[in-house]
């Protein structure tokens, strides 16, 4: 708006009036009326003029005052840190914080110096000119051999193999192998200028020596994946040719470059045939089963120097010694028995050796560092090792003039090598596809049994000896419960409720409870109801037990009660008083608890002291079996099993282990259950299963209005999703489970930071000092204002007009021209920065091999800050006259 002649001698503000009716003064327009026309953001002064508050300047319109601020420097090779104005303007008295980028610093001064603090005016422009950053001025700030060049840049020499560091500008460094080798698969690496480039070894080939020129080395099957061999392809710091495989043998079975030799197997039926071998040594390892003597373990066809044959047979005539029976197979010759005793065949294999001596070519039994000769002889022609020692047509399994029986060979063999060889399985398999007979009779052999009262019966009508065990016994020596309750110390306790019914005598009452326990095993065995009475029977240390606090040797497992005259007695020791009806004819007892209780609730004892740890196998009430009678009514029937000696609980780590990806489990003793420890994020129940941290409340911390959760599964995801987000970790112990994907304009791990324009690109010098000028120009119009101002103030002061002293009253000022400016302050809180036994050989099994004790063979052996600027508020009392916008000189636009 402008103050002008309206055409009638009175000056209106044009376009329009300010207020519709009224009209300038005599002396001009006025812009404002205290009270009536008010100032926004400043006080109308008695001359209808607006003063602005400090800190505030005219607008356009006289009666609006504007915020003084200043804009937003030129920057090069800097940034301005974080501050509450985020990209400006900033008000009077705001400080901003420039720092030069990584690697440079202000111009001309030390490299140290790489921060400028610049503080807004009350005149709209900054207290000191923003000085512009630059890596170096000179060679000596490049350090690495490195130059700076006219732009003010460090250069590399790259014929010196000298590359400029990617993290500081100032640095050349040498492009060496050492720190940056590129070759795999022992590729070479050298240096070209600043490249690296490998030397492949055979068999790879690529930039880096990733790829193979064979892809499948492990084609045709080289490791015998039968036998439980895995191919790959060679691997190390030593390999030269990757055109090759290496097998892994899966077991301990099996062993060789190709897994073909076969190290551990079981051996039954007609047993392992090699013929015509012609050899001078056979070697082999062998373990076998305990309680079986006298066993076969091979036997040998031998020649002489005339050719005369020999049959030989090796057997274990007891548990720690070899016999070898040499006997001339036409009959004539008396036999020759060597033997080697203190051995072992139950723990490691015993190493055998069945050869001809090279300088008196005598058959030689050798076992460890003692042998011991036979006949001199020629050579091995055949042998068979396991089985029943029955082959070549000799059907009567008998030596010389005595005659030998033995059991077959149960147990296995570990490795046969001959004349110093090892053979393949597939040999071995090879050989022993051929059938040998096997003739032995019942009346040959006596199967075993639990006692002479309790006997196993014989059959050989299959043509091979089966012994079956008398009811209630298993095993190779029939002297295994095949019933029974094995409690492992953590398994609930077992009950009879229902009860079974016994005859009742008419004078004593018996009662038997055998069991089984070691001899450490302490606390409650049993609890019987046994006619009418309750009678708990407790373990203490040794082969003892308790009852009502009497003490008594258990008989090595067996506890028996007799009933009369109101007495319980355990032989001559009264253990209880229980008074018995004897006029019933029957009687029903129970078991009320069989395998300890629970502690009681207050106790320190654990589940695993209170319960017991054994084997329940029969109870016998008045000669009845009450666990076999009750079998019917018994819920958890499953729980009769064959009692064992090993009563440790099952690992649940083992069994079942419940921990899921990859927690680690481990055993609460007090009750032997499964504890799972978890890492994040599988962390959603206690057997580790995956929390979904966006929906459960772990992805929290995104910010809601400007992100979404993203759920990742898998370290593989979380490091593709890292072209995505870049503040992404993907280490087992960070978090990369799930990630804030922010929305357009944001940024941050959690999406809070606004993301900035890009720094506006500095105009480059052109060598006029722009800048000077404007200061210059700004200053002079300055003076010109403070001039014209002192000349207004004379004239109106010599002005006689209607009296009035415009304003002043003699030499003071009227209280309404005594006003004062406010004074400007200001305070920036400056934000900091935010970062953010195996397989069984291909043979016939022999059906007598069921009474062997399998269940006891040994495992095989195993493979500067600066004060802002404060200026003094200034005083527009005295000025009357404002340029306008247009008249304003450029400096005052500045």
């Amino acid at each position: 708006m402008k103050c002008v002649d309206d055409g009638s001698g009175n000056l209106n503000w044009a376009p329009e009036p300010v207020v519709a009716g009224f009209s300038g003064t005599i002396n001009g327009c006025v812009a404002c009326i205290d009270g009536v026309l008010d100032c926004t953001d400043g006080t109308c002064n008695a001359n209808g003029i607006c003063n602005c508050k400090g800190g505030y300047e005219p607008s356009d319109d006289p009666r609006v005052c504007v915020a003084i601020t200043c804009s937003e420097p030129d920057l090069s090779n800097q940034v301005i840190e974080a501050n509450e104005y985020d990209d400006g303007p900033y008000p009077v008295n705001a400080a901003i914080t420039v720092t030069c980028n990584t690697g440079y610093h202000v111009t001309g001064k030390d490299k140290s110096e790489i921060q400028q603090v610049l503080t807004c005016t009350a005149q709209g422009f900054f207290d000191q000119t923003l000085v512009g950053c630059v890596v170096c001025a000179e060679d000596s700030e490049c350090s690495g051999g490195g130059t700076c060049t006219g732009n003010n840049l460090c250069e590399c020499d790259a014929a010196s193999h000298l590359v400029l560091d990617e993290t500081d500008p100032t640095t050349c460094l040498e492009v060496t192998c050492d720190n940056n080798d590129p070759c795999v698969n022992n590729g070479v690496c050298s240096v070209k200028d600043i490249n690296l480039e490998c030397e492949c070894k055979t068999g790879t080939e690529g930039d880096t020596c990733a790829d193979f020129t064979n892809p499948d080395v492990c084609a045709g099957d080289p490791c015998n994946s039968d036998n439980g061999g895995t191919c790959a392809r060679v691997s190390g710091d030593d390999v030269t040719n990757f055109n090759q495989h290496v097998c892994t043998c899966s077991n301990d079975k099996f062993s060789g470059d190709s897994c073909e030799f076969a190290n551990n197997f079981f051996v039954w039926g007609e047993g392992l045939k090699k013929t015509g071998i012609s050899s001078q040594s056979v070697e082999f390892g062998v373990v076998t089963a305990k309680g079986l003597t006298p066993m076969y373990i091979a036997l040998f066809k031998v020649i002489d120097q005339d050719d005369n044959e020999y049959k030989v047979l090796l057997l274990k005539p007891d548990e720690d010694s070899l016999q070898l029976h040499v006997n001339k197979i036409d009959g004539m010759s008396t036999e020759e028995t060597l033997e080697i005793s203190g051995l072992s065949f139950t723990t490691t294999p015993l190493i055998v050796k069945v050869h001809i001596a090279a300088d008196t070519k005598a058959l030689t039994l050798t076992v460890g560092d003692e042998s011991k000769k036979s006949i001199t002889v020629k050579e091995i022609t055949d042998f068979v090792i396991g089985g029943t020692g029955c082959a070549w047509d000799d059907y009567t399994c008998s030596f010389g003039k005595s005659r030998i029986f033995y059991r077959w060979f149960v147990g296995y063999f570990h490795s046969v090598s001959v004349d110093g060889r090892q053979l393949t399985y597939s040999e071995i398999k090879t050989d022993s596809s051929e059938s040998t007979a096997s003739t032995v009779t019942c009346a040959d052999y006596t199967c075993p049994s639990p006692s002479i009262y309790n006997t196993a019966t014989c059959d050989d009508t299959s043509g091979q000896i089966v012994c079956t065990c008398p009811e209630g016994y298993t095993g190779s020596d029939c002297k295994t419960l095949d019933a029974g309750i094995s409690f492992n110390g953590y398994t609930s306790d077992f009950t009879f409720y229902s009860g079974t019914t016994v005859p009742v005598h008419t004078d004593v009452q018996t009662a038997a409870l055998y069991f089984i326990k070691k001899s450490s095993e302490v606390g409650e065995i049993a609890t019987l109801e046994l006619f009418g009475c309750e009678i708990t029977i407790r373990g203490v240390e040794g082969a003892h037990v308790e009852i009502e606090g009497n003490q008594f040797y258990s008989g090595g497992g067996v506890v028996e009660l007799t009933f009369k005259d109101g007495k319980v007695s355990a032989g001559k020791l009264n253990v209880a008083d229980c008074v018995v009806d004897n006029t019933p004819v029957s009687a029903t007892v129970r078991a009320l608890n069989l395998g300890g209780r629970d502690p009681d609730s207050d106790s320190s004892v654990t589940l695993q002291d209170s319960r017991f740890k054994g084997c329940i196998y029969k109870i016998v009430v008045n000669d009845i079996d009450i666990m076999r009678e009750s079998v019917s009514n018994i819920a958890n029937y499953v729980n009769m099993t064959h009692c064992t000696t090993d009563f440790d609980a099952p690992n649940p780590c083992v069994e079942a282990n419940p921990c899921q990806n990859n927690g680690e489990c481990s055993v609460v003793a007090a009750d032997n259950s499964a504890a799972c420890e978890c890492a994040v994020p599988y962390t959603n129940d206690a057997v580790c299963t995956r929390k979904m941290f966006c929906a459960e409340g772990g992805g929290n911390n995104c910010n809601a209005e400007h992100s979404t959760c993203e759920e990742l599964m898998t370290i593989e995801e979380c490091n593709s999703a890292k072209s995505k987000k870049d503040e992404l970790e993907c280490g087992e112990d960070k978090v990369w489970y799930y990630y804030c994907a922010c929305s357009d304009g944001w940024m941050g791990v959690d999406c809070n930071e606004e993301v900035k324009e890009p720094p506006t690109e500095a105009v480059k010098d052109d060598g006029n000092d722009t800048t000077t000028i404007i200061i210059v120009v700004v200053v002079v119009a300055v003076v010109l204002g403070v001039v014209v101002t002192v000349i207004i103030v004379k004239k109106r002061k010599s002005s006689s007009g209607n009296g009035a002293t415009n304003g002043k009253n003699g030499d003071s000022y009227s209280p309404q021209a005594q006003e004062k400016d406010l004074e400007m302050s200001g305070k920036i809180d400056e934000q900091p920065r935010t970062t953010n036994l195996y397989d069984n050989v291909d043979v016939i099994k022999n059906p007598n091999a069921e009474s062997a004790d399998y269940d006891n063979l040994p495992a095989p052996p195993a493979g500067p800050s600066v004060e802002p600027a404060v200026y003094p508020p200034l005083d527009t009392a005295e000025i009357t006259v404002e340029p306008t916008a247009s008249e304003k000189s450029p400096s005052d636009q500045v």
